[in-house]
Protein backbone atom coordinates (compact mmCIF):
# COMPACT_ATOMS: atom_id res chain seq x y z
CA UNK A 1 0.00 0.00 0.00
CA UNK A 2 1.34 3.54 -0.95
CA UNK A 3 1.77 5.95 2.03
CA UNK A 4 -0.07 8.89 1.30
CA UNK A 5 2.74 11.17 1.87
CA UNK A 6 4.39 9.07 -1.14
CA UNK A 7 1.19 9.12 -3.10
CA UNK A 8 1.48 12.91 -2.67
CA UNK A 9 4.66 13.12 -4.08
CA UNK A 10 4.13 10.94 -7.10
CA UNK A 11 0.77 13.32 -8.04
CA UNK A 12 2.81 16.24 -7.57
CA UNK A 13 5.13 14.61 -10.42
CA UNK A 14 2.58 13.66 -12.45
CA UNK A 15 1.22 17.65 -12.32
CA UNK A 16 4.84 18.95 -12.94
CA UNK A 17 5.09 16.66 -16.12
CA UNK A 18 1.50 17.85 -17.48
CA UNK A 19 2.81 21.29 -16.58
CA UNK A 20 6.02 20.55 -19.34
CA UNK A 21 4.24 19.88 -21.60
CA UNK A 22 2.02 22.92 -21.77
CA UNK A 23 4.82 25.22 -21.15
CA UNK A 24 5.92 23.84 -24.52
CA UNK A 25 4.00 25.97 -26.33
CA UNK A 26 5.08 28.97 -24.46
CA UNK A 27 8.88 28.39 -25.31
CA UNK A 28 10.14 31.40 -26.82
CA UNK A 29 12.91 30.97 -30.06
CA UNK A 30 15.57 33.79 -30.24
CA UNK A 31 16.43 33.78 -34.09
CA UNK A 32 19.42 35.85 -35.25
CA UNK A 33 18.63 36.32 -38.63
CA UNK A 34 21.77 37.50 -40.78
CA UNK A 35 20.54 40.51 -42.74
CA UNK A 36 21.79 40.64 -46.48
CA UNK A 37 21.35 42.99 -49.10
CA UNK A 38 18.54 44.45 -51.27
CA UNK A 39 15.72 41.75 -52.40
CA UNK A 40 17.49 38.82 -50.27
CA UNK A 41 16.95 40.02 -45.95
CA UNK A 42 16.87 43.69 -45.43
CA UNK A 43 16.54 44.85 -41.82
CA UNK A 44 12.87 45.76 -41.76
CA UNK A 45 11.88 41.91 -42.68
CA UNK A 46 11.73 41.90 -46.60
CA UNK A 47 13.16 40.02 -49.05
CA UNK A 48 13.83 36.27 -50.79
CA UNK A 49 15.02 34.71 -46.97
CA UNK A 50 12.18 37.14 -44.99
CA UNK A 51 9.37 35.24 -47.41
CA UNK A 52 10.86 31.71 -46.93
CA UNK A 53 11.05 32.57 -42.70
CA UNK A 54 7.36 33.80 -43.02
CA UNK A 55 6.13 30.59 -45.37
CA UNK A 56 7.55 27.89 -43.09
CA UNK A 57 6.67 29.15 -39.94
CA UNK A 58 3.34 31.10 -40.79
CA UNK A 59 1.06 27.86 -39.78
CA UNK A 60 2.93 26.03 -37.51
CA UNK A 61 2.24 27.99 -33.78
CA UNK A 62 6.34 28.59 -33.88
CA UNK A 63 6.86 31.24 -30.69
CA UNK A 64 10.09 33.56 -32.00
CA UNK A 65 11.64 36.70 -31.14
CA UNK A 66 13.62 37.26 -35.05
CA UNK A 67 16.15 40.17 -34.69
CA UNK A 68 17.77 40.55 -38.51
CA UNK A 69 21.08 41.99 -37.56
CA UNK A 70 24.42 42.82 -39.77
CA UNK A 71 26.54 39.08 -39.93
CA UNK A 72 29.02 40.15 -37.50
CA UNK A 73 26.56 41.31 -34.51
CA UNK A 74 24.63 38.07 -35.78
CA UNK A 75 27.65 35.99 -35.17
CA UNK A 76 28.32 37.44 -31.64
CA UNK A 77 25.00 37.54 -30.91
CA UNK A 78 25.03 33.39 -31.35
CA UNK A 79 28.63 32.80 -29.86
CA UNK A 80 27.43 34.81 -26.42
CA UNK A 81 24.23 32.90 -26.52
CA UNK A 82 22.00 35.54 -26.85
CA UNK A 83 20.58 33.75 -29.53
CA UNK A 84 19.33 30.50 -29.20
CA UNK A 85 19.20 30.34 -33.46
CA UNK A 86 21.28 31.90 -36.05
CA UNK A 87 19.77 31.67 -39.87
CA UNK A 88 20.06 31.95 -42.82
CA UNK A 89 23.67 29.32 -42.56
CA UNK A 90 24.85 26.03 -42.10
CA UNK A 91 26.22 24.27 -39.16
CA UNK A 92 30.34 23.62 -40.55
CA UNK A 93 30.49 27.59 -40.74
CA UNK A 94 29.29 28.54 -37.86
CA UNK A 95 31.25 25.75 -36.13
CA UNK A 96 34.39 26.96 -38.44
CA UNK A 97 33.89 30.82 -37.02
CA UNK A 98 32.95 30.36 -33.29
CA UNK A 99 35.24 27.49 -32.67
CA UNK A 100 32.63 24.77 -31.15
CA UNK A 101 30.70 22.14 -32.06
CA UNK A 102 29.56 19.67 -28.94
CA UNK A 103 26.19 21.14 -28.44
CA UNK A 104 25.28 22.87 -32.40
CA UNK A 105 22.27 21.73 -33.72
CA UNK A 106 21.04 22.05 -37.05
CA UNK A 107 17.51 21.98 -39.02
CA UNK A 108 17.20 20.17 -42.14
CA UNK A 109 17.92 22.42 -45.28
CA UNK A 110 15.94 25.03 -46.86
CA UNK A 111 17.79 25.35 -50.00
CA UNK A 112 21.21 24.82 -51.14
CA UNK A 113 23.51 27.32 -52.72
CA UNK A 114 26.41 27.61 -54.47
CA UNK A 115 29.45 29.72 -54.90
CA UNK A 116 30.44 30.05 -58.66
CA UNK A 117 32.11 32.90 -61.06
CA UNK A 118 29.95 35.23 -62.78
CA UNK A 119 30.42 37.50 -65.64
CA UNK A 120 28.54 40.41 -66.85
CA UNK A 121 25.46 39.67 -69.30
CA UNK A 122 26.35 39.42 -72.66
CA UNK A 123 29.66 38.19 -71.87
CA UNK A 124 30.83 34.20 -71.87
CA UNK A 125 30.51 32.32 -69.03
CA UNK A 126 33.66 30.98 -67.23
CA UNK A 127 34.10 27.29 -67.54
CA UNK A 128 37.51 26.67 -66.28
CA UNK A 129 40.07 28.29 -63.21
CA UNK A 130 42.68 28.95 -66.00
CA UNK A 131 40.68 31.56 -67.75
CA UNK A 132 41.29 33.68 -64.88
CA UNK A 133 45.04 34.20 -65.41
CA UNK A 134 46.12 37.81 -65.60
CA UNK A 135 42.48 38.55 -64.60
CA UNK A 136 41.12 41.64 -62.18
CA UNK A 137 38.20 39.37 -60.18
CA UNK A 138 36.18 41.06 -57.45
CA UNK A 139 35.65 38.51 -54.27
CA UNK A 140 34.09 39.60 -51.10
CA UNK A 141 36.44 40.30 -48.28
CA UNK A 142 37.16 37.46 -46.20
CA UNK A 143 36.29 35.12 -49.49
CA UNK A 144 36.97 31.46 -48.78
CA UNK A 145 38.32 31.00 -52.05
CA UNK A 146 40.87 33.67 -52.30
CA UNK A 147 43.95 31.24 -52.33
CA UNK A 148 42.53 28.99 -54.89
CA UNK A 149 41.71 32.21 -57.69
CA UNK A 150 45.43 33.29 -56.64
CA UNK A 151 47.06 30.13 -57.26
CA UNK A 152 45.18 30.25 -60.92
CA UNK A 153 47.36 33.11 -61.48
CA UNK A 154 44.25 35.33 -60.91
CA UNK A 155 44.77 39.33 -60.00
CA UNK A 156 42.05 39.22 -56.71
CA UNK A 157 40.36 42.54 -55.70
CA UNK A 158 38.68 42.14 -52.67
CA UNK A 159 35.42 44.54 -52.62
CA UNK A 160 33.55 45.18 -48.98
CA UNK A 161 30.06 44.78 -50.54
CA UNK A 162 27.96 43.06 -53.23
CA UNK A 163 26.73 45.65 -54.26
CA UNK A 164 29.81 47.64 -55.08
CA UNK A 165 31.34 44.08 -56.86
CA UNK A 166 28.31 44.16 -59.29
CA UNK A 167 28.45 48.24 -59.93
CA UNK A 168 32.30 47.43 -60.51
CA UNK A 169 31.23 44.18 -63.13
CA UNK A 170 29.42 46.04 -65.09
CA UNK A 171 31.35 48.92 -64.87
CA UNK A 172 34.25 46.37 -66.42
CA UNK A 173 36.26 47.15 -63.90
CA UNK A 174 36.42 43.74 -62.98
CA UNK A 175 36.32 41.00 -65.61
CA UNK A 176 34.86 38.43 -63.07
CA UNK A 177 32.68 38.17 -59.17
CA UNK A 178 32.85 35.67 -57.55
CA UNK A 179 29.20 35.52 -55.43
CA UNK A 180 26.71 33.00 -54.28
CA UNK A 181 23.71 31.65 -56.35
CA UNK A 182 20.89 32.69 -55.56
CA UNK A 183 21.97 35.54 -54.20
CA UNK A 184 23.70 37.00 -56.93
CA UNK A 185 20.94 35.75 -59.64
CA UNK A 186 18.25 37.72 -57.54
CA UNK A 187 20.26 40.94 -57.16
CA UNK A 188 20.92 41.12 -60.89
CA UNK A 189 17.17 40.36 -61.51
CA UNK A 190 16.34 43.49 -58.62
CA UNK A 191 18.53 46.10 -60.65
CA UNK A 192 16.88 44.54 -63.63
CA UNK A 193 20.53 44.15 -65.28
CA UNK A 194 19.81 41.01 -66.80
CA UNK A 195 21.10 37.58 -66.35
CA UNK A 196 25.07 37.29 -65.01
CA UNK A 197 26.90 34.48 -67.20
CA UNK A 198 27.89 31.36 -64.79
CA UNK A 199 28.85 28.20 -65.79
CA UNK A 200 26.41 26.11 -63.29
CA UNK A 201 28.83 23.38 -63.53
CA UNK A 202 31.59 25.08 -62.18
CA UNK A 203 31.00 25.12 -58.79
CA UNK A 204 33.49 26.74 -56.25
CA UNK A 205 31.98 25.77 -53.18
CA UNK A 206 28.21 24.54 -51.45
CA UNK A 207 26.34 25.74 -48.42
CA UNK A 208 23.19 24.05 -47.37
CA UNK A 209 21.03 27.32 -46.04
CA UNK A 210 19.41 26.10 -42.85
CA UNK A 211 18.67 27.12 -38.95
CA UNK A 212 21.73 26.45 -36.43
CA UNK A 213 20.91 26.36 -32.91
CA UNK A 214 22.53 26.00 -29.70
CA UNK A 215 20.93 23.23 -27.89
CA UNK A 216 18.80 22.86 -25.36
CA UNK A 217 14.56 22.00 -24.12
CA UNK A 218 14.05 25.38 -26.24
CA UNK A 219 16.05 24.60 -29.48
CA UNK A 220 14.92 21.16 -29.21
CA UNK A 221 11.03 21.68 -29.35
CA UNK A 222 11.93 24.05 -31.63
CA UNK A 223 13.65 21.91 -34.32
CA UNK A 224 11.14 18.91 -33.51
CA UNK A 225 8.71 21.37 -35.47
CA UNK A 226 10.84 23.57 -37.88
CA UNK A 227 12.08 20.49 -39.62
CA UNK A 228 8.64 19.15 -40.96
CA UNK A 229 7.68 22.74 -41.65
CA UNK A 230 10.92 22.63 -44.01
CA UNK A 231 10.44 19.55 -45.56
CA UNK A 232 6.59 20.24 -46.55
CA UNK A 233 7.82 23.85 -47.53
CA UNK A 234 10.37 23.06 -50.23
CA UNK A 235 7.73 21.19 -51.91
CA UNK A 236 4.78 23.60 -51.43
CA UNK A 237 3.68 25.41 -54.27
CA UNK A 238 4.76 28.15 -51.71
CA UNK A 239 8.15 27.43 -52.62
CA UNK A 240 7.61 27.98 -56.19
CA UNK A 241 5.49 31.12 -55.78
CA UNK A 242 8.21 32.81 -54.01
CA UNK A 243 11.10 31.47 -56.25
CA UNK A 244 9.48 33.06 -58.90
CA UNK A 245 9.20 35.81 -57.43
CA UNK A 246 12.88 36.19 -57.22
CA UNK A 247 14.18 34.77 -60.45
CA UNK A 248 15.29 31.76 -59.38
CA UNK A 249 12.52 29.05 -59.96
CA UNK A 250 15.26 26.44 -59.63
CA UNK A 251 15.99 26.88 -56.56
CA UNK A 252 13.59 24.24 -54.79
CA UNK A 253 14.01 22.15 -58.08
CA UNK A 254 11.57 23.72 -59.84
CA UNK A 255 11.46 24.52 -63.77
CA UNK A 256 13.39 27.93 -64.69
CA UNK A 257 11.11 30.09 -66.03
CA UNK A 258 13.93 31.97 -67.35
CA UNK A 259 14.52 29.79 -69.64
Amino acid sequence: MISPIKAILIGIGAMSLIGADSNEHHLITKITSIQLAERLNTSDGKGFYAEILTAITKNNRFRMDIQIQPLKRSLVDFAERKADCIWPIDRNLIVKLIGESSDILESDYVFEASQHIFTAPGQPAISNLKELAGKLVGVTIGSNVEEELRDASALVDPVPLQDNKINMLMAGHLFAIIGWAPDFLITFHDLKLGSPQYDKSLVLTKTRNAFVCHKSPVTINFLKKMNPAIKAFRVSAQSKTIAEKYGVSQIFGHEDISN
